[in-house]
């Protein structure tokens, strides 16, 4: 009888603290969910507060190799606006409203950059594209307009000219600011919100790629011996 009384309070207990156990795993299972809806969150903010700094920037354009740095800031914008005009974009100058230059150092190699502000995005995104134009029709001129990013969106866009580069995607570009790839010709367009994004596709790659090494070899064949000297 003692026994059994024993018997029946260990099981008692052993039920309690499977209960316990229980409950401690649900416990964390609610934590682990909190964790990542708030991280999920953080992400959706820091993507809307993104959005809404490129917006602030989207009626500037960034000019690289113009010879700017002996220009004083009170006849930068009438020589830039002359400057445009004369690639043969059109243009008046009450398009432009104001314009600042810095220097910018690239490995050991300082130029001065030219950011322009324009009254309205449309004739921004108008004159980068009747820039593209000039130069498909009469060659690069070593001047180069592009949109100006945010941080955020700028490191997104080197790392997508990186994956260009590899040819991991077909294509790279901005547009309003905004990141967007295509990963081959005939692909859709697709934009990009995060660096992670293009992270997954490297790794994607990156493991097709592992997957192309191995070779099936059939049954009852060998493989072919590697000769000296010979390349794989």
């Amino acid at each position: 009888v003692d026994n059994n009384r024993k018997l029946d309070s260990n099981g008692t207990k052993l039920d309690e603290l499977l209960r316990g156990f229980n409950n401690f795993n649900s416990r964390v299972d609610e934590v682990e969910a909190r964790v990542t809806l708030n991280a999920n969150n953080i992400a959706d903010a820091g993507q809307r507060l993104n959005s809404l700094e490129q917006k602030s920037l989207n009626t500037q354009m960034e000019i690289s190799g113009i010879d700017a740095s002996k220009v004083p800031y009170s006849a930068l914008r009438v020589e830039v606006t002359k400057f445009i005009i004369n690639l043969g974009i059109t243009l008046v100058p009450e398009h432009i409203v104001d314009a600042f230059k810095f220097n910018r150092t690239v490995r050991d190699s300082t130029r001065t950059i030219v950011i322009v502000t324009f009254i309205h995005e449309a004739i921004k995104r108008r004159v980068i594209a009747e820039k593209i134009k000039i130069d498909r029709t009469k060659g690069n001129c070593q001047v180069y307009f592009s949109e100006v990013l945010t941080r955020t969106n700028r490191q997104i866009f080197m790392e997508a000219r990186q994956l260009k580069k590899q040819r991991i995607i077909f294509s790279a570009w901005t547009a309003s600011g905004d990141v967007f790839i295509k990963t081959g010709e005939s692909s859709e367009r697709m934009r990009v919100f995060s660096i992670e994004q293009l992270h997954e596709l490297r790794s994607h790659q990156d493991y097709n790629s592992d997957e192309s090494e191995y070779e099936q070899v059939p049954q009852n064949r060998q493989p072919p011996s590697r000769q000296a000297g010979s390349s794989i």
